[in-house]
């Protein structure tokens, strides 16, 4: 009796997954494509500086969470992003050029700014070709 009640549910989710699967899929390649390239791996931040700031505990949670952003979430959803320095770069020019707390400070600036509706605001010098607007830690000095 049971399996008469079952049976049903199963083939209706069935068929759905199968439905569902082969655009799934489609993007999980192209995902993976995109994602396996070495040209997209980015290095941690501090892999060059001195010990005492590359082992620190602050600098490691710091430079750890923006180098698994950097490599593993930020290839999946760049496309929509509205600056050229996408915010992971940017925080990571940021905070190479000013240190950790102006470039933290920075960095928290650019991702208030960073929504479509702020596009009106911007001014269409800094538009670029590829249709994303120039906004590097640079100008801010």
């Amino acid at each position: 009796m049971k399996l008469f009640i079952i049976l049903p549910f199963l083939i209706i989710i069935n068929t759905t997954l199968k439905s569902q699967f082969s655009s799934f899929e489609k993007k999980i390649i192209l995902t993976d494509t995109f994602i396996n390239t070495e040209k997209n791996k980015k290095d941690y931040i501090f892999k060059n500086s001195k010990p005492l700031i590359k082992y620190n505990p602050i600098f490691l949670i710091f430079g750890g969470s923006l180098y698994i952003y950097q490599n593993h979430i930020s290839p999946l959803i760049q496309f929509g992003c509205l600056y050229h320095p996408s915010c992971s770069e940017f925080s990571k020019l940021s905070i190479k050029t000013y240190g950790l707390l102006p470039g933290t400070l920075m960095t928290l600036d650019r991702l208030t700014r960073c929504t479509r509706a702020s596009s009106v605001d911007l001014h269409p010098l800094f538009l670029m070709e590829n249709g994303k607007f120039f906004d590097h830690p640079e100008i801010y000095k």
